[in-house]
């Protein structure tokens, strides 16, 4: 995977709750349709931040355990501004 990508975050080194914050502030940069991938480790972020992006209304595409390392995952997300009425 490459590392160079505007729309990758690598939050492995982080711990619940500062991964879903820093994943906020990443996603919240984002052009509406982007695509993001995250990568995460442990299982409460795995569990979680999926859960939480689900809630603010962005669609998790996948969340993929990586074969080289099992406590990683990388996580896809399709990024959707929502509209204020």
């Amino acid at each position: 995977m490459k590392k160079n990508q505007d729309n990758f975050l690598d939050i492995t080194e982080e711990v619940c709750p500062m991964t879903f914050v820093k994943t906020r502030l990443f996603i919240d940069k984002l052009q509406s349709g982007a695509i993001a991938t995250i990568r995460l480790a442990g299982e409460e972020p795995i569990q979680n931040v999926p859960a939480s992006i689900r809630e603010l209304g962005h669609t998790v595409l996948s969340i993929q355990p990586e074969e080289d390392n099992g406590s990683c995952s990388t996580l896809l997300i399709h990024h959707l501004i929502m509209q204020k009425n």
